[in-house]
């Protein structure tokens, strides 16, 4: 048996009260030890979860319907079995609504091979300028 083993992974959840779910199970698992072994876990929250909510599902409503408008199409939402994070997480317990993942288009993110397609650019400004305007402005004035 190896002296010493290290083993880390990445744990996603949906709330605060999933993640705490998933750590007490870790844990107890790792109560339970084989002999002549210990384990310890350390558990390091990058991003806090983002929940879902019915405001953010209406803002995207709107952000979809102005894609459409501009003839790129309806957008789709995502499971949350597909979702990564975002940095919106920080602040969206303090907002009203909140999206997430709405920049620039492109691959292979946070990886040596990560490319940005330069011509999503118009397209996601286009789209979020709209969304700003008809969120400051009486809703007959924008539609």
């Amino acid at each position: 048996m190896a002296r010493e083993a290290i083993a880390s992974g990445d744990v996603r959840y949906r709330s605060a009260a999933q993640r705490d779910r998933a750590k007490a199970t870790i844990e107890a698992i790792l109560q339970k030890p084989r002999a002549g072994t210990h384990a310890t876990l350390k558990f390091d929250e990058v991003l806090p979860p983002k929940k879902a909510t019915d405001e953010s599902a209406r803002l995207f409503e709107k952000y979809s319907a102005i894609s459409e408008r501009l003839g790129y199409g309806k957008i789709s939402v995502l499971s949350t079995d597909f979702r990564g994070g975002g940095d919106i997480s920080y602040v969206a317990p303090y907002a009203a609504a909140a999206l997430v993942d709405i920049g620039a288009n492109g691959s292979g993110e946070h990886s040596p091979q990560e490319t940005l397609n330069v011509d999503s650019l118009v397209m996601q400004s286009q789209r979020a300028a709209l969304l700003m305007l008809g969120l400051n402005q009486p809703a007959s004035t924008v539609e």
